[in-house]
């Protein structure tokens, strides 16, 4: 697939080993990534919460067959994550979008289930508008603004993560934020 460029899995091995996460700048090359995107716009969405009322954003169900569900479950990722995480993989994927405005985020948390989770950024602004992935309580073990096209694969599981609030500025007045993530699960 020429729309994809993974890094060496050793690497990502390594920093997952070391930090429980991984940054892949440049997964998708940006334009693939918008044509994912606009993939998105038909898709129904939802508001959701994780565990604090008034803090929501929105998320799609990503369908079997879907452009997205073909990237994110098929041989060649599904390969690389199994190789990158050194553990067999669950058949079983979830796949799903979050859409974040201004001034939402996601609260710091860990997930309930999944193994591992893959990220790749479809649309984000600049950091100067906010919307950094944070690792650890207040992004001690580190933080990541991701552009279209990159990835990050974690332990959603057993790290806990967040992303700061959306801002709104001067030159992007209506910031906006989309990311496709695959949970896959361990075969136990």
């Amino acid at each position: 697939m020429a729309e994809l460029a993974l890094p060496a899995v050793e690497q990502v091995r390594e920093q997952m080993a070391s930090t429980g996460f991984a940054v892949m700048r440049a997964l998708l090359h940006p334009s693939y990534a918008r044509v994912l995107q606009l993939s998105t716009c038909v898709l129904p969405e939802r508001q959701v919460t994780c565990g604090i009322p008034n803090v929501t954003w929105a998320e799609q169900d990503i369908r079997p067959g879907h452009l997205l569900d073909r990237l994110l479950t098929g041989k060649l990722i599904r390969q690389f994550v199994f190789g990158a995480v050194s553990q067999p993989l669950a058949e079983r994927t979830q796949c799903w979008t979050s859409r974040y405005v201004a001034s939402q985020y996601i609260n710091e948390h860990r997930d309930v289930t999944g193994l591992v989770q893959l990220l790749i950024c479809l649309q984000a602004p600049g950091a100067e508008c906010g919307g950094t992935l944070r690792f650890g309580k207040d992004g001690e073990l580190g933080q990541a603004h991701l552009q279209p096209g990159d990835g990050l694969l974690f332990y959603a599981a057993r790290t806990i993560h967040s992303t700061s609030p959306l801002v709104e500025t001067d030159v992007c007045p209506q910031p906006e934020r989309l990311v496709a993530v695959a949970r896959y699960f361990d075969p136990m």
